[in-house]
């Protein structure tokens, strides 16, 4: 063997010489025909594909936003852009940067914003950076060892981020000129777009449905062995700080809301009107004084007071005659409103204990708020109205509640004293249950406040609400006599909270019984599921042999669409423009927020995004297989459940309409909007028609770009498959040809 080595050590240098050459060159040969994950396609976004690249480079930037935004600091963001949120509310927006959900977003926000014309130029980006006292040093430094980027770099996704800055400002205002032109004169929204049309598609298509619920009682005792006490007490950790609501799994949360137990006076307005009598030379003496105008409007008195001599000496009273039970009503009225004005405040000053407040409208040397006094007790409210009788002749009412605990919900339930307000300016005035809510023991339950966080609360140094301004200075306490309340059919109402409890979330053992009941039913819930192939079986036949079997009626609600436009409103009290120092404040709202959600589908069935979301699924998969009357009645009959009411439901699709055209479908709704509007001013006028059909354009847009606003902040991922941003379902194929013709026509 050694001496075939030596005979042919030369041939055998030379082949292994090549062989290494070979491998040294075939390697990146190799390399190159290897595929480049990068590559992989994730999705599609106006038209172009995206890529796993596409989505490293969006982490990328959010991951260098977020440490530019902890930089800065929050404050100095807000006043370098002139008061509104740059970075932290773009990574407020898309959520954690770490989250794939994250970077589709911004590689959606940063899309739009650049097709819709939204560039930030080099002095803008310089201007950012004067105003946060950054150079190109600090921008390298910021991106670390890790991201080496350069400054050119940081300064593109600087760039960016003002330009979806000025995107995010367009998308969310309110003004309809500003809403439908960009700068460059084009339309702002092209009506095209696969988030614009899925919007208007959910919003306008609706669904016809029978339905049959199945209770989970059914299957309590079968599942009693699957709650154990660790089960019950993983249930009570698990939802111990969640308030209750159905817009989490099960609706589930044991925490307490702020809530508070009263006890209210209510002084009847039509009462202290009846018992006032008049004279007649009371009222014609009111007469005289009153402009003629308060009794007949100007273009009826000639008809009011023919025959009557202007220069005969008795024309105030001959007139006073012809309209005499006007004037009596309008000074009756006048007593009536006096009169509840001296009552209310009579009782309340018998009520309130002056010294007692006096002492606690005055902070103390150390600078607290005073408590009140040890062994205080207030008059109680039937002395008050017994003393009210008797000087007034007129019986207020007592309503007590020192049993049940009400929260806000309650409050603003709570029979006609719900409708009234507390008067914090001449022309403001706050709703009873913002009133309550503010109560002092809710606000610090940790003790009293000192002058200096007074100060900043009632706005001392700083702009603070109207609102919350005046209701912190009403400065109401338990067991204190509130200020008077009036309500719009003049009642006045005086209320004591008796007792504040502020949030909190009871020990389990005083809910273990409770919680113990909730896990059961959960346990339940999830057996009805295992058996929901069981009973859609069932139900494809007939459904009222189905409901007459469960002992239920068959539930056929409304077409209802996939979502609406929701809002959450704040409700307060103002004075209309011209009218009366002593007329009531008239009740209005200013939108807080706006979202959209799913239609509260009937009275049997609450309102559950899973629920319509597995509905239309159904019927959008049916309608691109040819339609309803493609598919059999077993097609169209699925079993859906309803975690927060543990049910299920076994549905039959009846009807699914889609509009031949979205953009026309939503603003004929639009006008039907309007019109109502109109009905409820007062009445139509044919001739405003013609108004309606002209603003009714303008208005939809309006309208579409609150959708628009709402869906691109509250969680686009429900409009977008899991593959990045293609369109969940096609449109109608008419659709689909149109836009095809007019993308071949360029």
């Amino acid at each position: 063997m050694l001496r075939f080595f030596r005979r042919y050590n030369k041939h055998i240098l030379i082949s292994g010489a090549a062989l290494l050459m070979v491998a040294f060159l075939i390697g990146p040969a190799l390399e190159q025909w290897r595929p480049d994950p990068g590559t992989d396609r994730i999705g599609t976004l106006a038209g172009r594909e995206l890529t796993r690249d596409d989505e490293m480079t969006a982490a990328r930037q959010l991951e260098y936003l977020s440490i530019l935004d902890q930089q800065l600091g929050r404050g100095m963001g807000q006043q370098a852009m002139g008061g509104q949120l740059l970075l932290s509310n773009i990574i407020q927006m898309t959520g954690r940067h770490d989250l794939p959900r994250a970077r589709l977003t911004w590689l959606m926000m940063t899309e739009e914003a650049s097709q819709l014309g939204f560039e930030s130029s080099p002095g803008q980006i310089q201007s950012f950076l004067h105003a946060t006292g950054l150079d190109d040093d600090t921008l390298v430094a910021l991106g670390g060892e890790r991201m080496r980027l350069t400054a050119q770099q940081a300064r593109s996704i600087i760039g960016q981020a003002l330009a979806v800055r000025e995107y995010v400002v367009a998308v969310t205002a309110r003004d309809p000129h500003q809403l439908a032109l960009n700068p460059f004169g084009q339309d702002m929204l092209d009506l095209h777009d696969p988030l614009v049309r899925r919007l208007l598609h959910d919003t306008l298509s609706t669904v016809q449905v029978r339905a049959v619920p199945i209770s989970a009682d059914r299957y309590y005792e079968e599942v009693e062995d699957r709650v154990t006490d660790e089960r019950v007490k993983e249930l009570y950790e698990a939802h111990r700080h969640h308030l209750p609501g159905a817009d989490r799994p099960y609706g589930l949360g044991y925490r307490h809301p702020d809530r508070v137990r009263l006890e209210y006076l209510e002084i009847p307005y039509e009462q202290v009107k009846q018992g006032i009598t008049i004279g007649m030379q009371e009222a014609l003496t009111f007469f005289e004084e009153e402009p003629l105008e308060r009794f007949v409007p100007e273009d009826e008195q000639d008809d009011v007071f023919e025959g009557i001599d202007p220069e005969h000496p008795d024309v105030v009273e001959l007139r006073y005659r012809r309209v005499r039970d006007r004037v009596h009503d309008e000074l009756r009225e006048e007593l009536a409103l006096a009169r509840m004005s001296d009552m209310a405040e009579w009782v309340r000053e018998r009520i309130r204990e002056p010294e007692v407040r006096k002492r606690l409208d005055r902070p103390g040397e150390d600078g607290r708020m005073p408590e009140i006094p040890e062994g205080f007790e207030p008059v109680s409210l039937e002395q008050a109205a017994d003393e009210a009788e008797e000087a007034f002749d007129v019986r207020p009412r007592i309503r007590r509640m020192d049993r049940d605990w009400l929260d806000r919900d309650a409050l603003d339930e709570l029979e006609r004293i719900s409708d009234a307000y507390v008067t914090l300016t001449a022309d403001l005035g706050a709703t009873f249950a913002d009133y309550v809510m503010h109560v002092h023991e809710l606000l610090h339950p940790d003790g009293d406040v000192g002058v200096e966080d007074m100060m900043e609360m009632t706005g001392a140094d700083r702009d603070v609400d109207p609102i919350e301004q005046g209701l912190i200075g009403l400065r109401l306490r338990e067991r204190l006599i509130s200020r008077v309340l009036r309500d719009q059919s003049e009642n006045r109402y005086l209320f004591r909270v008796l007792e504040a409890q502020p949030s909190h979330t009871p020990d389990f053992e005083d809910i273990e019984s409770r919680v113990r009941r909730d896990a059961l039913r959960i346990e339940a819930f999830k057996k009805l599921q295992e058996e929901a192939e069981s009973w859609r079986s069932q139900g494809t036949g007939s459904l009222s042999e189905l409901a007459s079997q469960l002992d239920r009626s068959i539930i056929e609600p409304r077409p209802f669409p996939r979502q609406q436009l929701e809002h959450d409103r704040r409700w307060y009290f103002h004075r209309p423009e011209g009218a009366g120092d002593d007329a009531p404040l008239q009740r209005q709202f200013e939108i807080e927020r706006s979202y959209l959600a799913p239609p509260r589908i009937s009275e049997a069935i609450e309102r559950d995004a899973t629920f319509v979301d597995h509905v239309f699924r159904k019927a959008e998969r049916i309608q691109r297989d040819g339609g309803l009357g493609m598919v059999s009645r077993s097609d169209r009959t699925l079993a859906v459940p309803h975690e927060a009411e543990k049910r299920l439901y076994i549905v039959r699709i009846e009807q699914f309409q889609v509009p031949d055209d979205l953009w026309e479908a939503f603003v004929q709704m639009v006008q039907w909007q309007m019109f109502q509007q109109f009905q409820e001013m007062g009445g139509f006028d044919p001739q405003m028609f013609e108004t309606i059909q002209e603003m009714a354009p303008q208005r939809a847009m309006q309208q579409l770009m609150e959708i628009y606003a709402a869906a691109s902040g509250t969680g686009l991922d429900r409009y977008f498959t899991d593959d990045a941003l293609a369109v969940r379902v096609d449109f109608r194929p008419a659709e689909r040809e149109r836009d095809r013709d007019i993308n071949e026509r360029g």
